[in-house]
């Protein structure tokens, strides 16, 4: 007895080493079906699944061929996880096992836990389901995009909880017996020496409810599809780690999303904490427009400025002439290239997050006017409605970091869709000088335009579709290259491949693409690069760029090395070993657009 006694917990114990050995990831916002039994209100409708995150069709061996099951069930096997299944029980139980609802068109918030990193890239597709005994096929999944219109979401390295976006089609909806299946598909590339079908793939299926009702006010939760087991929002972050081998990590707690007060006499951001881009589990609602408080109506004596710094009054980044706005000092200091411009050392203080009471907000903004650099007395100004998208940014808004990109031109601005132009009318504006020759004393608090503390936009539904916060995936399409013209702009952007990859028709090596790719220096092939000189922000560099194209159209590419000596970064390639520890040391933008001269 004694020994069955003991033996017994020992089988236990290493059964469960065996077991999350094969441990890699899972679906957890919205919780796919193998992941939904184990949260407390889905316990009842859903068994727990034990082995949720190895659902890889069986392995490379299973899967070469092509075959697999269509959420991630071997193909031969018994479909646990799909539509009727074990765990896809809509046809039973509809609405009580829908994990999250969406707004049709709207930007989704996804979560992705990570307990073994094979490399790799992860997709998501819709399948809309018409009935309640209608089941998923393959040719149902239709493929969703990023807001920067990516398919791809490129993995970092770890083994963290990873957050991402996706956009759901406009019109599309799905309630009621009908309801949609969103699948995340996950392409491991751990052996570099294989083709896709050599690579470990990964499938969940998670069951949502696509409505217009989804976004509304929370007063009328009436209207609402009834999802009484929706589970709570976890506390977002795109570097969250958790315990590889856990299948069941902690219960999230709810993000209680309270909308801004910002206050547009006060130099602080209105949100100093670093806030997660991509919340989970986002509930859709209509934007609330807010409305600004007078300015105090007494002067502050004015104090040297920096003549780095222009009007910004918080984080700012000269090389595309920023001001991040809800950064605090410390977050700023920790970048080389960025420059703190607050008030002394020490950090904004945040701001209550209170409700405002909605006003009627002028859709017609007053168009801003210039900036005194040297006002001498501040006279009080009577505020004038604001855009609520907009707040007091007078250039380009984006939303992501609240950040006012403050040289850039209308049209710049307008090529980006998650970015929006708050300039006056169809100019473009002048951009700011940010070291002016001879700097004189500057107002902290600049009567007007205000200090550049515009309002945070709700994480639950944003007018704009911002995109992800991963600089690595953050690039946004633009046309394709033209041949033979000389000084254009051109979208340049750069790659960091771990292994030779296929790309401008011909194969081209790790080591040419990660420290190569110059004049005179490379060996690559004629046919897929071209020789040309681009200049950025007072940087040239003579390179070889690779036309890629992605979604049917292109920018050009440039190796790793020779994109950080565009941006004036001294980084060498050859001294890191990841794309992400490179783009932290040059301060990866994710792409720039560079004056291109030579066969462009």
């Amino acid at each position: 007895m004694k020994s069955t006694a003991f033996l017994t917990p020992m089988a236990l114990i290493m059964a469960m080493m065996v077991h999350d050995a094969s441990a890699h990831g899972r679906l957890l916002v919205p919780p796919h079906r193998g992941y939904i039994g184990s949260l407390p209100q889905f316990k009842d409708f859903v068994p727990k699944n034990y082995g949720d995150h190895s659902l890889n069709a069986g392995g490379i061996g299973q899967t070469k061929g092509g075959k697999h099951g269509i959420c991630g069930d071997k193909f031969s096997g018994k479909r646990l996880h799909e539509t009727g299944g074990e765990y896809g029980k809509f046809p039973q139980h509809r609405e009580k096992v829908i994990g999250a609802c969406y707004a049709p068109g709207s930007t989704m918030d996804l979560q992705v836990q990570i307990t073994a990193n094979h490399k790799g890239y992860f997709e998501f597709g819709l399948c809309k389901l018409n009935s309640l005994n209608d089941k998923e096929t393959e040719e149902c999944f239709k493929t969703l995009v990023q807001p920067n219109g990516e398919k791809h979401w490129k993995l970092p390295t770890g083994a963290k909880t990873f957050n991402m976006q996706y956009m759901l089609p406009d019109g599309m909806s799905c309630d009621g017996d009908s309801h949609c299946v969103l699948r995340w598909h996950y392409v491991g590339w751990n052996n570099p020496d294989a083709d896709i079908n050599g690579q470990e793939h990964y499938w969940n299926c998670a069951d949502i409810y696509v409505s217009n009702t989804c976004g509304s006010n929370p007063s009328s939760s009436a209207s609402k599809p009834a999802i009484p087991n929706a589970p709570k929002q976890t506390t977002s972050s795109s570097n969250a780690d958790t315990q590889p081998g856990d299948p069941h990590p902690v219960d999230p707690q709810p993000v209680d999303p309270q909308p801004v007060n910002p206050q547009p006499g006060d130099p602080h951001p209105v949100h100093p904490q670093p806030v997660d881009p991509h919340p989970v589990h986002p509930q859709p609602v209509d934007p609330q427009p807010m409305y600004p408080q007078p300015v105090d109506p007494h002067p502050v004596h004015p104090q040297p400025g920096d003549p780095q710094c222009g009007v910004c009054t918080n984080c700012y980044y000269p090389v595309t002439n920023a001001c991040f706005l809800g950064w605090t000092k410390a977050q700023c200091d920790f970048l080389d290239v960025y420059k703190w411009c607050g008030a002394g050392s020490s950090d904004p203080q945040p701001v209550d997050p209170q409700p405002v009471d909605p006003q009627p907000v002028d859709p017609h903004p007053v168009d801003p006017q210039p900036v005194d650099p040297h006002p001498v007395d501040s006279q009080p100004v009577h505020p004038q409605p604001v855009d609520p998208q907009c707040g007091v940014c007078t250039n380009c808004y984006y939303p992501v970091t609240n950040a006012c990109f403050l040289g850039w031109s209308k049209a710049q601005c307008d090529s980006l869709d998650v970015y929006k132009w708050c300039g006056a009318g169809s100019s473009a504006p002048q951009p700011v000088d940010p070291q002016p020759v001879d700097p004189q004393p500057v107002d902290p608090q600049p009567v007007d335009p205000q200090p550049w503390n515009a309002p945070k936009p709700s994480h639950t539904c944003s007018p704009k579709r911002p995109p992800s916060s991963n600089p690595y995936t953050a690039k946004k399409l633009a046309s394709s290259p033209s041949t033979g013209t000389s000084g254009v702009e051109k979208k340049v952007s750069w790659n960091w491949f771990a292994s030779s990859t296929t790309d401008c028709d011909a194969s081209l090596s790790k080591d040419t693409l990660n420290h190569g790719l110059y004049i005179g220096g490379e060996n690559i092939p004629a046919d897929c690069g071209k020789a040309a000189t681009f200049t950025y922000n007072g940087h040239t560099v003579q390179a070889t760029y690779a036309w890629r194209t992605t979604g049917g159209e292109g920018y050009n590419e440039l190796s790793p090395q020779a994109f950080a000596q565009l941006l004036g970064s001294n980084a060498n390639a050859a001294d890191f070993n990841s794309a992400t520890d490179f783009q932290a040391a040059i301060n990866d933008p994710g792409h720039v657009y560079s004056t291109c001269s030579g066969t462009c």
